[in-house]
């Protein structure tokens, strides 16, 4: 018994100290920002991701279907309002159904900024792979941190606080 203990509490601490570890070496960490332009997912803006260059930019990738990014949005949405001053945080959609994807925001109350990624540019320019994707870009426009999967808040603030 105590032996499957450790076991369960060393696999556990693998997956966590994991996380951490390729949050901060995806491939694409230190690199800069590719330069991309993205229509606000009410279609009335187009949104250069440089204009952020200064800030620290959290970006979210996902999608309606996706239960894991349903779970993030309300934990992002906390850290945008809390962290105003010192983050932006935008929204990427990466499937075709913006209808789902209006209804789902307004059930959930997300408050940040959402970006419609039609063509895929930015999911192939960030290399997203998996939903969600969130990427931390710091305040030089440099990729800072890039997590997959369910985030937590303290991950996030950790890798925002990095960037800054």
């Amino acid at each position: 018994m105590l032996f499957t203990v450790f076991m369960i509490t060393c696999a556990l601490g693998f997956v966590i100290v994991s996380r951490r570890v390729l949050a901060h070496h995806h491939a694409l960490v230190g690199t800069p920002t590719p330069a991309l332009k993205l229509a606000g997912l009410s279609g009335d803006e187009v949104v250069d991701l440089s204009a952020f260059r200064g800030q620290v930019v959290v970006l979210d990738f996902w999608a309606p279907w996706c239960g894991p990014c349903r779970r993030q949005m309300p934990i992002l949405d906390d850290l945008s309002r809390r962290l105003s001053k010192n983050i932006v945080v935008v929204g990427v959609l990466v499937d075709p159904d913006r209808a789902g994807a209006r209804a789902l925001l307004q059930s959930i109350g997300v408050g940040y900024r959402q970006l419609d990624d039609r063509e895929g540019a930015a999911a192939r320019a960030f290399s997203v792979s998996s939903l969600p994707s969130v990427v931390v870009i710091d305040r030089q426009g440099r990729l800072a941190a890039y997590h997959t999967g369910l985030t937590t808040a303290g991950e996030l603030e950790s890798s925002i606080d990095a960037a800054r």
